[in-house]
């Protein structure tokens, strides 16, 4: 998609593809100026020259909102976060200035929560291992699978984070007939047994879970945080599933414990570059199932998302409190 301007006061400033239902709306609605140029994310300091006049940035992951951008454009009014995670944000640059950022939070949760139910059990199951040399040559691979695979039934599984997305796919888990154990430091123990969850550290579900799922945000305190010694406390027939972020699991780490059998697969929505490099190595294994992260968008999640973020940018562009912020609720003088 080209650039796109219409003279108006105020200017929308988006520099990479947006969720299409909430392009659709502002678009349609022309509630003003719009600067669209959805590959400026990869050029940096072009981005810092164009974002001036920007009132309103939208943005998924792609666009680094970093100080020099929002220093860039002095009448900043909000930072739109179109999808959930601040990883590629400066929060504290824009509270300083009196900024308010704005997430759809909550808008996805039950759409991820599903997913990586969707992918733990095609990886017990072994479904897209089955597929793919049927799809692709034909070749029926009925006995190299066939009483090999296992039931999700009676496992125990651990869900690190047990945030929005954690608690519904906790939710889910519940009607599988497992165990599930959790691990999040900023949850309460009542808040888990509403899903039947048991809390516990990082260490013991790690050595206890048949299947591991990620549902943390990135944090300074999350990035990294499975590395070689977590992945070996984990039993050598268990999965681990990252519908997060992919820097939650240390990348040579996984590899290494992927490639040497420390664990028995992985399915991954999430990579370290995105779009991943056709050549990274966890492409090459026949342990991983992967997928482009789309795990958070479903035809109901994006359409919420839409609803949500528009509403925020109505509500900013009037000068009105935003409702789903993260920081601050409106723009301080």
């Amino acid at each position: 998609m080209g650039l796109r301007r219409r003279k108006m006061k105020d200017l929308i400033f988006i520099a990479e593809k947006i969720n299409p239902p909430l392009l659709k709306k502002l678009e349609e609605t022309k509630l003003c100026e719009m600067f669209i140029d959805e590959t400026l994310w990869q050029r940096q300091e072009e981005l810092i020259g164009k974002v001036k006049d920007a009132t309103i940035i939208v943005a998924k992951t792609l666009t680094q909102i970093t100080k020099d951008v929002i220093e860039a454009a002095p009448g900043l009014k909000l930072i739109a976060r179109d999808g959930i995670g601040l990883e590629n944000v400066d929060v504290d640059t824009a509270t300083a200035k009196g900024i308010p950022i704005t997430m759809p939070m909550g808008a996805n949760a039950v759409t991820v929560a599903e997913f990586a139910v969707g992918l733990t059990l095609s990886l017990l199951r072994q479904i897209v291992f089955s597929h793919v040399p049927l799809k692709t040559t034909g070749e029926w691979q009925r006995f190299k699978f066939f009483g090999k695979t296992t039931e999700l039934y009676g496992k125990t599984v651990g869900i690190v984070g047990l945030g929005a997305i954690g608690y519904q796919t906790a939710r889910r888990l519940q009607g599988f007939g497992v165990k599930i154990l959790g691990y999040d430091p900023y949850v309460g123990k009542n808040r888990a047994l509403e899903v039947g969850c048991e809390m516990t550290n990082l260490q013991e579900l790690l050595a206890q879970s048949d299947v591991v799922i990620l549902h943390a945000p990135q944090t300074a305190e999350t990035t990294g945080m499975i590395g070689e010694a977590e992945l070996k406390l984990m039993k050598n027939t268990a999965y681990i599933v990252n519908v997060a972020r992919a820097p939650l699991i240390q990348h040579e780490a996984l590899y290494k414990a992927l490639s040497e059998k420390w664990i028995a697969g992985a399915a991954l929505d999430v990579f370290h570059k995105e779009p991943i490099n056709p050549d990274d190595p966890l492409l090459q294994l026949d342990n991983v199932i992967v997928t482009p992260h789309h795990a958070g968008g479903s035809i109901e999640s994006t359409q919420r998302m839409a609803e949500y973020t528009f509403e925020d940018i109505v509500r900013a562009l009037k000068g009105e409190p935003v409702l789903h912020y993260v920081n601050i609720p409106m723009l301080r003088k």
